[in-house]
């Protein structure tokens, strides 16, 4: 069995694997470009993610923490609609500065790789 969401599915179901599916309803609305190789990852996941390449890069977070490190994830990050191009770039050019609460600045790039 897979569980997947209901739009890629409607693209299954016409015997494509990729397409635009456009669901409109009462309150809500989903647009999913079809692309068969797309990964699910939901908000938290991200953050969660984060905070661990945080905890590796030397800085002491936890789950009390998972405000900041969704502020940092909103204001330092991004997803890169063309990421062969972004890996090209030199990662020094692309490190902000954040001030967490206690005033302490940590240097972090601006976006951050999925693996």
């Amino acid at each position: 069995m897979h569980v997947t969401s209901q739009l890629l599915l409607s693209i299954y179901l016409y015997g494509k694997t990729s397409g635009l599916v456009v669901e409109s309803g009462h309150g809500v609305s989903h647009m999913l470009p079809g692309l068969t190789n797309h990964a699910d990852y939901a908000e938290d996941d991200l953050t969660n993610y984060l905070m661990q390449l945080l905890n590796e890069a030397g800085h002491a977070f936890t789950d009390d923490h998972l405000h900041i490190i969704g502020h940092i994830k909103k204001k330092c990050c991004y997803e890169a609609l063309l990421p062969e191009q972004e890996l090209v770039l030199v990662p020094e050019d692309l490190l902000v500065d954040y001030e967490l609460p206690d005033s302490k600045l940590i240097n972090w790039p601006v976006a951050f790789l999925l693996l």
